[in-house]
């Protein structure tokens, strides 16, 4: 069933207008037609849907051409048809100029219906144009839109290889704007990298396929001297018969994208060496806990040996020896909890330029006559909470490795110096921290190193030198110290340039309180007082307990926390000290000392370990108070350990009684 045609007629005559609806049925034309006469009633039938309009040129009182402008002021696409009884050749040609689709004679009528369907089909055909039209325009201005505020730098060139159209991002990517570049097609060959020109020439040359869509990457030269990377994609097009069209591509600046991609690995490497550094640091820090314990029983016995009157003289020699390679070998292991970061400090406020300024001499007969040192002490440098034995251990280091790194005459420098560290800076060095810090820098004109060989420098074991000539683990000592007071530490390097080390602490800002632990005398102190002695390793609890025996104090030794506080419970007096291991088994030291500070309230505590646990020391700081006794410790140390503690526990004692007594 087809729909029937709407058709509107301008007719004053009713019966012309029936003699119409006849002629439509007798055509097999299916239509509903409507008559109007005046223009109020053509005001009110265009606001209805039409398909056609028939009208009569001679209408009394209306003018023809005010219902044309009318008509198609409200409804351009209408087709209109002149129906009349008679029109002249001037007439027809005006009605045409002002848009009438065609115009049939009365008395003509058998061309009616088929002016109507040619009439309703160039208006499909009209309204179909201007669609793809409107498409058309949308989607140039969609493609204009694209185009003219992409990031990319888009290009089309026609079959002469003249750029037609260059997009604005042009200017922000190469210098130059879209206006030269349509003037100048060879402009863009110009800016290329003389390195790259020729890749790029080859590649121009063998595009010959439509599809190709390969990238080439190259460099382009700005008028300000600077370089971007130019991703570089373009196809050739054609038409159905194979003629070239033109060239049609954009180039894309990826120079940021490089230099992310250059700093993301940078930050991957540095993990990477990070986690390597922190994985050897607790191997390390493991294998110096148990050689400690077996340095400890190797020293000890040693001690006590040379203690003895019988033993010939050939004999002392030779323990002596022993005894000297032992505590060579326990240096080593300092160096290993150094790298380790679980070496313990006690860390006090230092100038750094006295510390330094103490140690010039030594470090001079280190280095040799052969080489000059210079101090270079800021004024008025900051304080820094060090341990002030560990920057004795980094200047030795970095001064042996300079001394190494000259052959023959040379220069060495110390200098200090305040430096404020900025969140700019931490973001390109990650092991930096934000805040005022304190430099101590090594310089030297010595071979100087490669980036290769600094990249390796920290780690343990690693050396330049002969076998024999070096353990590999001073540089790494640094770091590890370094790292263990927070602080971060950068190398400046250039084969035969020399080498410059710059370490960097944190400012101390609260307040300087430092401990001076009085030095070990000559005469070995002695005491009676009662010592619970705890240690797993049952070699170390001998020897430890032969030691104090022969300092004259008692002893109740215990394997393990469980028997020590049998000890305690079962034990008819009192006890004055406990002397514990850290790590154990079940329960650490200072949860015994806590357990036992129940049973015999006023205990004093002395914590000896190879490896400090976080309940002693905190990353490797002893906490504030606790007594620590590191292994290896020879008798001379423990006996000054010991009696200090206790010597304290009587003064606070004797203080304590005299502000209760009634005469203090």
């Amino acid at each position: 069933m087809t729909t029937p045609l709407h058709v509107l007629v301008i007719e004053d005559n009713p019966a012309d207008f029936l003699l119409l609806e006849r002629h439509f049925r007798q055509q097999n034309l299916e239509a509903v037609c409507r008559r109007i006469d005046s223009p109020a009633q053509l005001d009110l039938a265009l606001e209805e849907s039409w398909d056609l309009v028939l009208a009569d040129y001679n209408l009394p009182g209306m003018d023809f051409r005010t219902f044309i402008v009318r008509i198609h002021g409200r409804r351009p696409e209408l087709p209109v048809l002149l129906l009349s009884g008679s029109v002249g050749e001037e007439t027809a040609v005006e009605l045409l100029r002002l848009g009438v689709a065609d115009f049939v004679l009365k008395k003509h009528l058998v061309r009616l219906v088929p002016a109507i369907r040619r009439a309703l089909d160039e208006a499909a055909e009209r309204r179909a144009r201007r669609q793809a039209e409107k498409g058309l325009r949308e989607s140039e201005e969609k493609y204009r839109m694209l185009t003219e505020n992409s990031p990319d730098w888009i290009f089309w060139q026609g079959p002469d290889g003249r750029n037609k159209y260059v997009s604005p991002a042009c200017l922000a990517i190469s210098g130059h704007s879209p206006e030269e570049f349509v003037a100048d097609s060879e402009l863009m060959t110009r800016l290329i990298h003389p390195e790259d020109l020729d890749a790029f020439l080859g590649h121009l040359s063998g595009r010959h396929a439509a599809g190709d869509t390969s990238v080439l990457r190259f460099r382009i030269v700005r008028p300000d001297g600077a370089f971007r990377w130019i991703d570089h994609r373009c196809q050739l097009m054609f038409d159905e018969q194979g003629t070239c069209l033109g060239l049609h591509g954009s180039n894309r600046d990826i120079s940021e994208e490089l230099l992310l991609h250059v700093e993301q690995d940078s930050l991957r490497n540095q993990l990477h060496q990070a986690q390597k550094m922190e994985s050897v640091g607790r191997l390390a820090g493991g294998v110096a806990h148990d050689f400690n314990n077996k340095l400890s029983v190797i020293l000890g016995y040693v001690e006590l040996a040379l203690t003895n009157p019988i033993a010939d003289e050939q004999l002392r020699l030779d323990l002596k020896e022993v005894y000297t390679a032992a505590r060579q070998s326990a240096d080593l292991t300092r160096q290993l909890l150094a790298f380790a970061r679980r070496q313990t400090i006690s860390p006090s406020v230092l100038n750094i330029n006295a510390t330094v300024a103490s140690m010039l001499k030594m470090l001079q007969r280190l280095i040799g006559e052969d080489i000059s040192l210079t101090w270079l002490p800021a004024p008025q440098v900051a304080p820094v909470l060090l341990d002030p034995s560990q920057v004795d251990q980094i200047l030795a280091n970095l001064v042996v490795n300079a001394r190494d790194a000259i052959h023959g005459v040379g220069k060495l420098s110390i200098e200090t110096a305040n430096v404020l560290i900025d969140e700019d800076y931490c973001a390109n060095h990650p092991e930096a921290a934000a805040g005022d810090h304190v430099m101590l820098a090594v310089s030297d004109n010595g071979c100087g190193m490669d980036h290769d060989l600094q990249q390796q420098i920290f780690e343990p074991f690693f050396t330049t030198k002969r076998v024999g000539e070096g353990t590999g683990l001073g540089l790494a000592t640094v770091y590890g110290i370094v790292k263990q007071n927070s602080g971060f530490v950068n190398v400046y390097s250039e084969p035969g340039q020399g080498t410059t080390f710059k370490i960097y602490f944190p400012r101390h800002m609260g307040g300087s309180e430092a401990e001076n632990p009085a030095p070990e005398g000559a005469d070995i102190p002695h005491g009676s007082e009662t010592i619970l002695l705890v240690e797993d390793e049952v070699r170390l609890l001998t020897l430890a307990q032969g030691m104090l025996k022969k300092l004259g104090y008692r002893v109740l030794a215990a394997e393990d926390p469980s028997e020590a506080l049998m000890l305690a419970q079962t034990h008819q007096g009192g006890i004055d000290m406990l002397l514990s291991d850290v790590v154990m088994p079940v329960m650490n030291g200072r949860e015994l000392a806590d357990k036992l500070a129940l049973l015999c309230p006023g205990i004093r505590c002395l914590f000896m370990s190879g490896y400090t646990a976080n309940v002693i020391a905190h990353q490797g700081v002893l906490d504030q108070g606790v007594h620590f006794l590191q292994k290896p410790f020879s008798i001379a140390t423990l006996a000054n350990k010991v009696r200090k503690i206790l010597d304290e526990t009587k003064l606070d004692e004797l203080v304590k009684s005299r502000r209760q007594s009634p005469d203090g």
